[in-house]
């Protein structure tokens, strides 16, 4: 028997992370200049020369079955000394086999030619390779028995500290799926002839000349980030939200039994693209994994709640790494696509190069790894949403709430957890307004100028001490992953209004 949606019951993660005692630990770490000057890396039929920060090689004819007695040699050397390559594989499947003595892909961690220094993989478990410099050589062979599948992967460059070079998954979209003239999402089947925002007070959506759908209608009106409604009802610790005040907001549910438990929160980026902490999703079969979008109180039935199961788990190559909760970030994609109403919509994300907060990505050139103010963001503050925890006994939110948070700089936080990254961001948990056990993996968001919101923030972790003593809590700063969701979605995304 299928789990059923009702009674709701939570089962919140909320990865904690204890208070250093000695909260005066730093690590001497530096952020590496920005790259620029990508090229765009093709795909070789067999072997190549490979000379950016970032590529994908191919066993011959792939998707295809490899030919038998072929031999590829894959030359990889990034074009600074400072950098070190990964290699990680999208898909793996080759003959398998004690010491792989049939089919094989050799790699040279030192970019050596004869490969005195080289590992074998072979099977169907997809390899994580690292070289130990800026070189790495790969070779496949193949012998004259069975033909398989072959391999797909990407080779990208790393920093020192560990962390992916600023733009190694492709800062172009040539190959990527544009949704709009700059808001992502202006082009819909349901609403074909959006003309411009419809007027909040117009309920026949006339505003705009092109017949843009109403606020009042069953529709969507074609823009990513659109609020429904102004937030009422502030309450201590947060405010409390009104149905579909956030269209995009998303709830991430597991199996628990014949019901489904809420684990995490999440938001709405495209037709079939979710985003959320890799942590609610790492130890989850992608079986037990659904989405309930369109609703405000988990715990009830309404109309406009959909539920949606999933059919793809993507969690970021690096997650955990080079530091625990690092790259804490993760893609589900929808069975089936969602249709975009007045109660369910898309978020915007920041175009690449951006931060959401109006300032550029590329930051004031600041050296320090941990110094967000580079950025120009401490001290703005942003929105989280959730459904977790609003108190320390317990006690959990029956309707989805929201809190305004201070961006704090990120050495606050790495005094008091000590895993603070240049991909994080931490965000103040003063005077009891914070993040709980169930708002991780849900939203930080900033309202643009033009009234629409964007998504800067992943909520990651908080303190294992608790959720009302008012530490800060950790977030993946969403700007930084920007390559990578559009490599994996092939969605070309955009915070502006056109």
């Amino acid at each position: 028997m299928d789990p059923k949606l009702l009674n709701i019951r939570p089962a919140f993660t909320l990865p904690g992370v204890p208070v250093a005692e000695n909260g005066d630990k730093r690590r001497e770490n530096y952020r590496a200049k920005r790259a620029t000057g990508f090229g765009n890396p093709s795909v070789a039929l067999c072997g190549g020369v490979f000379r950016d920060l970032y590529g994908k090689i191919e066993s011959p004819e792939f998707p295809l079955y490899y030919p038998n007695n072929k031999q590829c040699i894959y030359d990889i050397e990034l074009p600074s000394e400072n950098y070190t390559v990964k290699v990680t594989c999208d898909s793996f499947i080759m003959q398998g086999g004690e010491n792989c003595t049939h089919d094989y892909l050799m790699a040279s961690p030192t970019g050596n030619s004869t490969f005195l220094d080289g590992d074998k993989y072979c099977g169907a478990e997809p390899p994580v390779i690292l070289s130990t410099g800026n070189k790495m050589r790969l070779k496949f062979r193949s012998d004259d028995l069975f033909r398989y599948q072959g391999f797909s992967c990407r080779y990208r460059a790393l920093q020192p500290n560990g962390i992916a070079v600023p733009g190694s998954f492709g800062n172009t979209t040539e190959n990527t799926k544009p949704k709009a003239n700059g808001n992502s999402f202006l082009q819909i089947s349901q609403c074909p002839s959006v003309g411009g925002k419809a007027a909040l007070g117009d309920e026949n959506g006339s505003e705009g000349g092109g017949g843009g759908a109403s606020l009042y209608s069953g529709l969507w009106n074609g823009m990513c980030g659109f609020q429904n409604l102004p937030p009422t009802n502030r309450i201590i610790g947060g405010f409390s939200t009104e149905s579909h005040e956030f269209p995009w907001i998303a709830a991430v549910l597991r199996t628990c039994g014949s019901e489904y438990c809420q684990i995490c929160g999440a938001t709405i980026i495209s037709e079939e693209w979710i985003l959320t902490g890799a942590h609610c999703m790492f130890n989850v079969p992608k079986e037990e994994l659904g989405i309930l979008v369109g609703d405000n109180d988990l715990y009830s039935i309404s109309n406009e709640q959909k539920f949606i199961r999933v059919k793809e788990k993507v969690v970021h190559p690096d997650f955990n790494q080079p530091t625990p909760l690092n790259n804490d970030i993760g893609l589900l994609r929808l069975e089936t696509p969602i249709v975009f109403t007045k109660y369910i919509s898309p978020l915007c994300l920041p175009a690449f190069g951006e931060t959401g907060f109006g300032s550029s990505a590329s930051g004031s050139g600041n050296t320090s790894m941990l110094d967000t103010t580079g950025l120009d963001i401490v001290g703005k503050n942003a929105t989280v949403l959730g459904w977790g925890m609003i108190n320390d006994d317990g006690v959990y939110a029956e309707a989805l709430r929201g809190v305004s948070v201070e961006i704090l700089d990120n050495d606050v936080c790495n005094k008091l957890y000590g895993i603070m990254t240049e991909t994080m961001m931490c965000t103040s948990g003063s005077n009891g307004r914070s993040t709980c056990y169930g708002d991780s993996g849900g939203p930080a968001i900033i309202r643009q100028p033009d009234g629409t919101f964007v998504q800067v923030g992943i909520l990651a972790f908080g303190a294992l001490a608790g959720c009302e003593k008012g530490y800060p809590s950790g977030q993946v700063l969403v700007h930084k992953y920007i390559d990578w969701i559009q490599a994996v979605t092939e969605i070309a995304f955009g915070s502006k209004a056109g």
